[in-house]
């Protein structure tokens, strides 16, 4: 049958009566729903959906839609013909959307608007928790695919239907099967899932504490049925539809903690089963072999966790017990990692490091952590670190510990490069593990490659404070490894700052780790700061002058500290045979002294 008579046959149907007879007349509905049924395949033709818009035969079925829809909503969607009817209207419609923008601008703009009686028909449809069964279900599926053509490749149509349609999808999975029984159910939850995704975009900040927890359940459902597919990619073609749901649905829950400021955590017994859930199912899909893209779920459930523990309305200390439990168990590094963030955030004061502290051991994170390698692992083991290490328990660790302590952090530093999130972390700890070891475990650190190397290679502020120490304890056998440090120091590519620059923090400790080191030189001891360095430190001397022009506390204190190192220099370097940067050095340094600044270091 051509298109032509399968419209004419249409005519019967969109008389304004037909509506409300087609709930009392089963023969009448059979017989509507299969010239829809015919109508949408033959809409399939990308040319018959011009036809349906041109004839005007497009706005007849959709005021139709409008009738058939308040019928059957009023009905509570009780009579199986009238969903029946409505859900192969939707079908046609649906098909008539497809990769057609006119279509698509005539729906939207004068049947689809916010506020619009069909687009609340169609989250009513969404919503429905009766027990109409398959033909309920149905209407449902149709209803997605009608929204998802219309949304398809157009942020401005996802955008608008975003707004009230969200909530409607997030009730729709919450109330759909666990256990799909059928490939259509499966496919309905997943064009959901997908869907919700697109519309999260836009409307994330809109997202509630409850309808976020109750997608981390649909996920902690879905979770133990990914990833049981075939063992190798080859023996199997077909993707794993729940490996895709588990990576919609964490996509989604990641956007919407990241992007809403407002979303409440402050209830501790809700937010602590809403991160039991996500310990949960990240352990449960740490152990799929064959998890389609697992580094990328893994990576945004622990995210996930970490940004519910970071936000302001959390305390996180519901949590402190299961994070301990967490690290007391053998595998998963992936859960660990979580438990790591979760256990920083905990932490606010010096007491409730010290309360960490009687529950966890410096070792046991040391060793629980071991087998990290992906950088976003380590965040909260370095986090955690610095707020834990003190004067007092960096004696319990045993050289056993550093040794791998070690190697965990020049993993850190190689990852540097891949992940520069991680830098500032990282850095920040080795500033404090450098700042409480003693000396005499500093020189046994430096002893390993591998502690030494990510030193040297990083600089920065922990560079520093180790000349800082070893100059205080001058010995002859640690001048080789001064030497490397300094030349690492005057590189002044500080780790701090992501663009070209020095931070305040870097150049107050330079100047003052300077003062101390030349502090302790004499004029006859072998200098490589003269040696290597007087042209850096000259441009130093150079760029810190003009902070003479500065009132506040930090450009002060720099240079003062300036100020003390020219003192030494000039000291030092009087009456000497001089090289020309040599002799540059000493002119800035006596230029940055004209001042009647006392010469006194700020610490």
């Amino acid at each position: 049958m051509d298109f032509e008579s399968v419209v004419h046959g249409l005519q019967p149907l969109l008389n304004n009566q037909f509506a409300s007879k087609i709930t009392e007349d089963e023969g009448l509905a059979k017989q509507c729903a299969l010239k829809l049924s015919e109508l949408a395949i033959n809409l399939r033709a990308p040319s018959n959906r011009d036809i349906l818009r041109e004839s005007g035969v497009l706005k007849e079925l959709l005021n139709l839609l409008l009738s058939a829809l308040k019928t059957t909503i009023e009905n509570d969607f009780s009579s199986i013909n009238g969903v029946a009817v409505c859900s192969e209207l939707i079908r046609s419609l649906a098909n008539c959307l497809a990769d057609n923008d006119e279509n698509r601008s005539l729906f939207m703009s004068e049947y689809f608007e916010k506020g619009s009686d069909l687009r609340v028909q169609a989250a009513q449809v969404l919503e429905f928790d009766g027990n109409s069964g398959d033909s309920t279900f149905d209407l449902k599926f149709k209803t997605l695919a009608l929204i998802k053509n219309l949304c398809l490749d157009s942020e401005s149509y996802t955008r608008d239907c975003s707004s009230d349609l969200t909530s409607s999808l997030i009730k729709l999975l919450e109330r759909s099967p666990s256990n799909p029984q059928s490939a259509e159910q499966l496919d309905a939850v997943t064009m959901a899932s997908d869907l919700l995704s697109e519309f999260t975009q836009f409307s994330a900040p809109a997202v509630s504490a409850e309808e976020f927890q109750s997608l981390v359940h649909r996920l902690r459902r879905i979770a133990p049925k990914a990833g049981n597919g075939a063992t190798t990619n080859t023996e199997s073609d077909e993707e794993d539809p729940y490996c895709e749901l588990v990576q919609l649905l964490t996509e989604t829950l990641e956007r919407v903690v990241s992007t809403n400021e407002h979303i409440d955590f402050s209830n501790q017994e809700s937010t602590h089963k809403l991160q039991k859930e996500l310990a949960e199912t990240l352990a449960t899909l740490e152990l799929k072999e064959t998890l389609e893209n697992k580094l990328i779920i893994m990576r945004r459930l622990v995210s996930v966790m970490g940004l519910i523990s970071a936000n302001t309305s959390n305390s996180n200390l519901q949590d402190r017990s299961m994070c301990f439990e967490i690290l007391s168990q053998a595998n998963g590094g992936y859960v660990a990692a979580a438990a790591l963030v979760v256990l920083s955030n905990s932490i606010s004061s010096r007491e409730a490091a010290n309360d960490v502290c009687r529950h966890l051991k410096l070792s046991s994170i040391i060793q629980r952590c071991r087998a990290f390698q992906d950088p976003v692992q380590f965040q909260g083991f370095l986090d955690l670190m610095k707020k834990l290490l003190n004067l007092s328990n960096i004696q319990e660790l045993e050289e056993a510990d550093l040794v791998t302590l070690s190697m965990e952090l020049k993993v850190c530093h190689d990852q540097c490069q891949y992940f520069q999130n991680l830098a500032p972390l990282l850095d920040a700890f080795l500033t404090k593990l450098v700042a409480v070891l003693p000396g005499s475990m500093l020189r046994k650190l430096l002893s390993n490659g591998n502690f030494k190397t990510m030193i040297v290679e990083r600089g920065g502020i922990a560079a520093c404070l180790l000349i800082d120490k070893l100059a205080v304890q001058h010995r002859n056998v640690d001048d080789e490894i001064v030497v490397e440090l300094w030349t690492s120091v005057f590189r002044l590519q500080d780790p701090s700052v992501t663009q070209e620059g020095l931070s305040t923090p870097f150049l107050f400790q330079l100047m003052k780790s300077l003062g101390i080191y030349l502090r302790n030189r004499n004029k006859l001891d072998p200098n490589p700061v003269f040696e290597t360095h007087s042209r850096q430190l000259s441009s130093l001397f150079e760029i810190i002058e003009p902070l003479s022009a500065n009132t506040d506390s930090a450009s002060q204190s720099i240079l003062n500290n300036a100020r003390f190192v020219a003192g030494m220099v000039v000291e030092l370097l009087k009456d000497q045979a001089l090289t020309s940067q040599e002799s540059q050095l000493f002119n800035t340094a006596t230029k940055l002294l004209l001042s009647n600044e006392p010469l006194t270091m700020s610490s």
